[in-house]
Order: C-alpha cells, then structure tokens, then sequence
C-alpha cells in the first residue's frame, strides 16, 4: 500500500493511493485511485466588447469554481523469462469545472530488463496512450509521454539512473538521479533534469524500515514556485525462498513446504486449500 501527498506550485494538491497484491511469483495486481484539486478559479462571460487596450474590458465576472481531477487505475505486472518483465494499466480519468464534467480511458505500457552488465537494467514505457477526452465543445487530447531508462547498482546498495522522456507536447527532457545510503535504513537523493524550462536541480530522502518506507522530495519551479512530494510506503506478507519452511501460529501450527520453484507468497488462512501439502 502507498499513500502520495504532492504540494504543488499555484496551491494545487495531488493525493494518490496504491495498492499493489503479488498474487503468484510471476505476477502481481494493483489498483489505484488518485486526485487533483486546483486553486478555485474565476468564471467569466464574454462582453461582446473589443477592447485592445485592456482585454479585461472584454470578460466580465460572474462566479467562481473549483475545477479538480479524479482517475482510477487497474495495472497488472508479470515475469516474462529471461530477465524481461512487462506491465500494463488502465487508467479511467474524469475531469470537471465550472458544473461540467467529462471522462475518458488512457493505457500504460512498459518494459523492464536485465542487460549484459551486472547490476544494469534498462526499461521502455508508453504512457496515456489514448483517445481525447471531450468537455463541452472541445476535446483534450492526453498527455502522451515516451519514456527510456537505465538505472545502475553500485557500492551494494547505492543506485544511479538516467531517464529520457519524449513527451508528445513538448521538447525532449533528460533527467540523472542518484540514490546514497547512509545507513541501513537512510537513504540521501539528488536528481538533475535537463529541459531548460524549470530549476534543473531537485533533492529528497527516504526511510526504508522492514515493514514501511517514507519518501520526501523537493522539486523547484523556477518562477512559478516549489513542489513537495512526500509518500508513505506499508508492506506485509512474505516471500519465501525455495526450500524454506515457515511455521505459521494460528489455531494450531503448521508447517508449509514451499513447492514453488522460486517464491511463493504467506496468506494467513482458517482453512487450508492443499491439507496434503500441511502436517502438525
């Protein structure tokens, strides 16, 4: 389960959660549901009039409303073989403002891969793909983003990456990141994006402990203001080794014999589907 509070510049908000289940040792599951709200904007008629001098002559106020986001998401992840992994989602977002409202359906897809270099992992994504999502009398098209990345391992537990992102309104952006523990449970981050538009520096630092992580960066935006994004991160359930037996307290004790060839997931259950596979 994550939950991510993002402040963002101009006073708007973006809350999101996720709650991802690995249902096999090759497959896992999430939902997600995530939320925009923006600054209450002013509404505004025509007046017919052709002011030059103060286009302000030409609109007069009449309201105000708060226009916000709303989207949920289902994705699924598997292990292809050969150190490939794949991922999908569909994402079903909805927008609204003024008392109009509109929805639509975008996709994700990606890849991910070991390389030839120890420690070295490469990925591929398409994201938003889909068609243009209707208000009113016009049509918005969704952002679509073509994304690359390497990420790197080194020193046991410090990781570098470099991601490239071709978005489909907007110049190519380049970004560097790395990740320096400190100790076993404080992680230092640092990150370096290259598009000319905003601050190019961005900094942060996260808590990874055995059950929960916590997350925090900052992200300047030049003129327009600064973005903060902090997100608390809960596991539970285990993976167990093949080969390992784990002993599980309930009513009474039983012992599983993990017949996965890699890992298999712990549910704590009143009734066991495979009794053959338990003993006392």
């Amino acid at each position: 389960l994550q939950l991510t509070h993002t402040t963002w510049f101009g006073g708007g908000y973006f809350e999101r959660m996720d709650l991802v289940d690995v249902v096999s040792p090759d497959e896992a599951v999430g939902i997600g549901l995530s939320y925009v709200s923006l600054p209450q904007q002013s509404a505004t008629n025509a007046t017919g009039a052709n002011d030059p001098s103060n286009p302000l002559n030409n609109f007069v106020d009449v309201g105000t409303f708060n226009p916000y986001d709303l989207a949920g998401s289902a994705a699924l992840a598997w292990q292809l073989g050969w150190g490939v992994r794949a991922g999908a989602l569909l994402d079903i977002p909805s927008q609204s403002y003024d008392g109009r409202s509109a929805m639509g359906v975008g996709f994700d897809l990606g890849l991910q891969r070991d390389l030839f270099i120890e420690h070295l992992q490469g990925g591929l994504a398409v994201q938003n793909l889909g068609p243009s999502i209707p208000l009113v009398d016009k049509s918005f098209g969704l952002p679509m983003v073509i994304r690359g990345g390497l990420s790197y391992n080194f020193w046991e537990r410090a990781l570098l990456s470099f991601e490239v992102d071709q978005p489909n309104d907007n110049s190519l952006v380049a970004a560097l990141g790395l990740e320096v523990p400190i100790n076993d449970s404080f992680f230092l981050r640092g990150g370096y994006r290259m598009d000319g538009i905003f601050n190019p520096v961005s900094a942060g630092f996260g808590f990874k402990l055995p059950v929960a992580d916590l997350d925090a960066s900052w992200v300047p935006m030049g003129e327009l203001g600064q973005t903060f994004r902090l997100s608390l991160g809960v596991q539970w359930g285990a993976l167990i080794p093949q080969g390992q037996d784990i002993a599980l307290q309930g009513v009474q004790t039983l012992i599983l014999n993990n017949s996965s060839p890699q890992y298999a997931q712990i549910r704590l259950q009143p009734l066991m589907r495979r009794p053959d596979d338990a003993k006392d």
